[in-house]
């Protein structure tokens, strides 16, 4: 029987499956621009704290529930219809959208780590895990985010 506490990290985990592919489709989005190298870093980052999460998972010998993944990596496809310009109207405006998807993600990956800081002191387990530092990396990540969030928001809204 699954825990809470399995039940959640295999939630977040398959929410870091979406948040990967879509890190990953806005940095090849940027790639060759000014805003490239914001994106390569921020789906490296991402790529890392999945991996991070997945760690942790086999540390506390968490099993991987495989339909999860699956529901995530669907998800984010199901996602590229509503993220596209066919069903939008522009371009601009899809790369709003995926940005605050992903800004969306990166919340919930904060949450993750910081109730996992909650609850550290009473799981000697969690004491291994780079909480503090994947939590500053989630803030960063967040800003860095926000910054680009609203760069895009300014173009695209102005248009309209």
């Amino acid at each position: 029987m699954a825990t809470p506490l399995h039940v959640y990290l295999n939630d977040h985990r398959s929410g870091a499956t979406m948040g990967t592919a879509l890190s990953r489709k806005l940095r090849s989005r940027f790639e060759g621009t000014d805003r490239g190298p914001f994106f390569t870093q921020l789906a490296g980052d991402i790529e890392a704290d999945a991996d991070a999460l997945s760690a942790l998972m086999g540390s506390l010998q968490v099993r991987r529930n495989a339909l999860k993944q699956a529901s995530g990596w669907a998800a984010e496809k199901v996602s590229r219809l509503k993220l596209n310009r066919w069903f939008n109207g522009s371009e601009r405006l899809t790369v709003l959208l995926e940005i605050e998807a992903l800004a969306l993600g990166v919340e919930g990956k904060l949450s993750l780590w910081r109730g996992l800081q909650a609850v550290a002191d009473s799981r000697p387990e969690l004491k291994a895990a780079p909480l503090d530092e994947l939590a500053a990396r989630a803030e960063e990540q967040r800003a860095g985010l926000e910054q680009e969030r609203l760069r895009e928001a300014e173009a695209v809204l102005r248009l309209s």
